[in-house]
């Protein structure tokens, strides 16, 4: 393995040998940035998440799912119902955010790391309590949500 630096970034060469067909030594190279050492820009989770709100807020359904990996998964307990993906998330979104104007303000939020978050919230809405608090457990991955969970807390 070779690190080399060619346009101000590091990269990283290396070879793999094995015998090709009819016996003769063949060679792969292969040719990657180096991750490894450098430092990587963290995602500000406080501002993912007040943008994540808001969004929401607005009823911004695309703009909503951006924040999500497309193979997120969202868990909600109190719906017992797990939804898989954009298109899972999507019919969650508008059932239950846009389809009862459901808007949310955040009550708590706990960082736990950098893949990990804890969130507390106010909901309001056209359902038959008016308010109601819930709560949001976050998996991040690369810097978009993998999977939360969601549950009402009563």
């Amino acid at each position: 393995m070779i690190t080399t630096r060619q346009n101000g970034k590091e990269w990283i060469r290396s070879a793999e040998f094995h015998i090709c067909v009819f016996g003769h030594l063949c060679t792969r190279i292969n040719v990657e940035p180096n991750r490894k050492g450098l430092k990587s820009k963290k995602m500000n989770i406080e501002t993912f998440i007040r943008n994540w709100i808001a969004t929401s807020n607005a009823f911004d359904r695309d703009k909503y799912l951006s924040f999500y990996l497309p193979d997120a998964v969202l868990e909600d307990a109190s719906l017992r119902r797990k939804f898989e993906g954009h298109k899972g998330i999507q019919h969650y979104f508008d059932r239950y955010f846009i389809g009862f104007n459901t808007h949310t303000e955040q009550v708590r939020l706990i960082v736990i790391n950098q893949q990990n978050t804890h969130l507390e919230v106010l909901f309001t809405g056209d359902f038959p309590e008016g308010t109601i608090r819930g709560a949001f457990e976050f998996k991040f991955d690369n810097d978009k949500i993998a999977l939360v969970k969601a549950d009402l807390i009563h």
